[in-house]
């Protein structure tokens, strides 16, 4: 682990695991249609998750979201905000934190976190 990425885990609340999944993501207050990503590794949290994409959008928009976890036989559909852009270590994308998280996303992301690091 770099000097860098050290001191990001040490920062966040919450451990992060990754999870490989497409990621479908559209502005709230926008009809415009849902963006996809390529399958790909995130970077996913408790309290958020970094979404690789070469489109983010600016920081402090609010986002749906959709993705899979493993644990669930349904897509979570999660209400975000990007908080940063972009990152050296991590490459081009949106560091999104969850909003208001529906009882339904937040007992499977529970139960996917009881599979990886930080339900230790």
């Amino acid at each position: 682990m770099t000097t860098t990425e050290r001191s990001m885990e040490e920062r966040r609340k919450f451990r992060r695991i990754p999870l490989v999944t497409e990621v479908r993501f559209r502005p709230l207050q926008e009809a415009t249609p849902q963006k996809l990503t390529p399958l790909q590794r995130l970077d996913l949290g408790e309290g958020g998750m970094f979404v690789p994409t070469e489109e983010p959008l600016p920081a402090g928009t609010y986002l749906a979201l959709e993705f899979s976890v493993p644990t669930s036989l349904q897509p979570l559909n999660i209400v975000g905000r990007v908080a940063w852009i972009g990152d050296a270590v991590k490459g081009k994308g949106m560091g999104i934190e969850f909003y208001d998280l529906d009882p339904h996303s937040r007992l499977e992301l529970l139960r996917f976190a009881q599979r990886g690091e930080w339900a230790k």
